[in-house]
């Protein structure tokens, strides 16, 4: 799961689809709240402190893939 803050997701989301506060809130009101999506991912990367961090995330993820994937036996 991929997330953000709830300030920055309404931000986000007006921004990117021109929409009114009231329709972006309609719009994140009507999903899966973020915390019952974390519940159910595998792995999550938090988007609220921008690219860099976001990066950095998805490098030591992206690591941690791979290691498990040497670990792991491989079928024939």
């Amino acid at each position: 799961v991929v997330y953000c803050t709830p300030e920055i997701q309404l931000v986000r989301l007006m921004t990117r689809n021109q929409l009114s506060c009231e329709e972006a809130a309609r719009r994140i009101a009507a999903q899966m709240p973020t915390e019952e999506k974390l519940k159910y991912a595998d792995y999550s990367l938090d988007t609220s402190g921008g690219f860099a961090p976001t990066d950095q995330q998805i490098s030591a993820l992206y690591t941690e893939l791979q290691k498990q994937e040497r670990m792991s036996p491989r079928s024939s």
